[in-house]
């Protein structure tokens, strides 16, 4: 859990500085951060921030994901008025510190104040195999079918993808299987449709927190 968390503060960090060298008049705040395993946001139930924006709820898991193992973290940040929220995945505390995929998991998301209109799908693959590929589904409703399906192959970045603005979605995560592939882990990123400037701007501390994620 130590060293866990001591990459995540450097990822964001990271994030921070990368958005500061832009410009002096940015202003980040807002920022609140929850991890755990898994099971220990199934445990906690429904996890609100701070201001009361946005909370998020567990629903399920299947297949081969190890809830025990697996590490999440429920982030906002706030850059010059605009939120931008991650859920991130680790599998550093599976054995050899990856994860192979056959499996999935689904959580819900609930804007109390705002309405969350984009989505950005990010995967983290280690090994020399290929075509390790990873879905996001977004639904209305756990019966219903997905509005929207965003694929990550062999650690690509989906960039955002726009929807129309909704207050509740859920989300299932599917993690494909591939031959000398696995996944270091995976993030999640929710956003209002954010001004021009700052999307780009959060977009470069994105790469930061790549880079980051890779290097460590």
């Amino acid at each position: 859990m130590r060293t866990y968390t001591m990459k995540l503060k450097s990822a964001v960090n990271a994030m921070i500085i990368a958005v500061g060298l832009i410009t002096s008049s940015s202003t980040l705040a807002g920022t609140f951060l929850w991890t755990g395993s898994v099971n220990d946001w199934s445990t906690a139930g429904a996890i609100t921030t701070t201001d009361g924006d946005i909370t998020f709820d567990y629903i399920s898991n299947g297949g081969s994901f190890d809830a025990a193992n697996t590490m999440v973290t429920l982030q906002e940040l706030e850059l010059n008025g605009q939120d931008y929220y991650d859920v991130g995945f680790s599998y550093s505390g599976l054995a050899g510190g990856t994860y192979a995929g056959g499996g999935d998991i689904r959580y819900s998301m609930t804007a109390h104040q705002i309405l969350m209109t984009n989505v950005l799908f990010d995967t983290v693959k280690v090994g020399s195999g290929t075509g390790l590929t990873a879905t996001k589904d977004l639904f209305d409703l756990s019966a219903g079918s997905p509005f929207l399906t965003l694929t990550s192959t062999d650690g690509s970045n989906t960039g955002y993808q726009y929807f129309d603005a909704r207050n509740y979605i859920e989300v299932l995560d599917t993690f494909g299987i591939a031959a000398n592939a696995a996944y270091q882990d995976s993030h999640n990123n929710f956003t209002l449709v954010p001004e021009p400037v700052s999307l780009s701007l959060f977009g470069i501390g994105l790469a930061a927190l790549r880079f980051t994620r890779r290097a460590a």
